[in-house]
């Protein structure tokens, strides 16, 4: 997985453990609460708002990250001609 990648870099040697620990703390706290949110709305409301919640968090998702992320330029067409 990537992220740990970047936990490795960022994190001091000496303190890498302990980066770890809060990465893999924040992710399994993530996790839990998602999926407490999902249980609740699937026995409250059914399958199909669970699911519905689900895949519209993914689409919101994704739209702020297209907002969020920074734009690549697109290499001029002539860039090497002379």
């Amino acid at each position: 997985m990537r992220f740990r990648g970047h936990v490795a870099d960022l994190a001091p040697a000496d303190r890498r453990g302990f980066g770890f620990g809060i990465y893999n703390a924040v992710t399994g706290v993530g996790a839990l609460a998602a999926s407490l949110v999902f249980g609740l709305v699937w026995d409250t409301f059914g399958t199909a708002a669970a699911f519905g919640l689900g895949a519209s968090l993914a689409l919101l998702a994704t739209m702020l990250l297209l907002v969020v992320l920074p734009r690549r330029e697109a290499p001029a067409a002539n860039a090497g001609a002379l």
